[in-house]
C-alpha cells in the first residue's frame, strides 16, 4: 500500500484516519515504517493497544500543532497531567517520534531528586523540569516562556517556574573580597569545611 493517502490506526479499538503528510511529519517512526517502507504490500489499518486519549495528542501533533504543555481537559480520566507527560513520552518513545520525545523529554525529569512539596516549597512546578543541556541545545520549548523569574509555564496551578536540571556540570565557585566587607572569610560549604 505504498501509494495510499489514508491510512487507520485502531488504537484499544476506537479508530483513527491519517494521512501521509501526517505520518511523514516525523519520520521516520513506526507509521512510515510499517505503512509506507520499502515493501509494495503493507498494511492498510493498524492496531494498537495504547491510550485513545492520548493518541488524539499524538495526531494533533502529526498535524502540525503545539501539544505542550499539556491541560488537564486533554488527559485521560485519572491521571494527572504530570502522569499523561510519562505516559505519552512512553508512547512517543513506542510510536519512533523523535521530535516529540525531544519535547517531551525536555517537561519530564522523573529522576529530579527533590520531592513535589519541596518543588512547590520552592515556587516550582512539582513534576516538571528540564535538562540544561536540552535547553542550550534546542533554546526555549514551546509552551514555556524565560520571563523575569526564570524559565516558567502555564498549569492546572497557574503559572509555576521549572526546575532546571544540570548534570556532570563543573561548578565555578567564585568569592570576591572586598575591604568594605563586614566579614572578608568566604562563606562554608555544604559540609561545614
Amino acid at each position: 500500500m505504498a501509494n495510499q493517502d489514508e491510512f487507520t490506526v485502531v488504537v484499544s479499538g476506537e479508530p483513527f484516519s491519517l494521512s501521509r503528510s501526517q505520518i511523514e511529519y516525523d519520520s521516520p517512526n513506526y507509521f512510515t515504517e510499517l505503512f509506507t517502507g520499502d515493501t509494495s504490500a503493507g498494511p492498510s489499518t493498524l492496531n494498537l493497544s495504547r491510550d485513545p486519549t492520548l493518541f488524539r495528542i499524538v495526531v494533533r501533533y502529526l498535524s502540525g500543532y503545539s501539544v505542550l504543555p499539556l491541560d488537564s481537559s486533554s488527559v485521560p480520566p485519572g491521571l494527572s497531567v504530570a502522569q499523561a507527560s510519562r505516559n505519552l513520552l512512553e508512547d512517543a518513545r513506542f510510536l519512533g517520534l523523535a521530535g516529540l520525545v525531544d519535547q517531551l523529554g525536555c517537561l519530564n525529569a522523573p529522576d529530579v531528586p527533590l520531592s513535589p512539596a519541596v518543588l512547590r516549597a520552592f515556587g516550582l512546578h512539582p513534576a516538571r523540569a528540564i535538562l540544561f543541556d536540552a535547553l542550550l541545545r534546542d533554546g526555549v520549548p514551546d509552551g514555556l516562556v524565560f520571563g523575569s523569574k526564570g524559565l516558567s509555564t502555564a498549569s492546572e496551578f497557574g503559572e509555576e517556574l521549572l526546575l532546571v536540571v544540570a548534570r556532570n556540570l563543573p561548578l565555578v565557585y567564585v568569592w570576591f573580597y572586598s575591604r568594605s566587607s563586614a566579614s572578608n572569610t568566604p562563606p562554608q560549604n555544604a559540609s561545614g569545611q
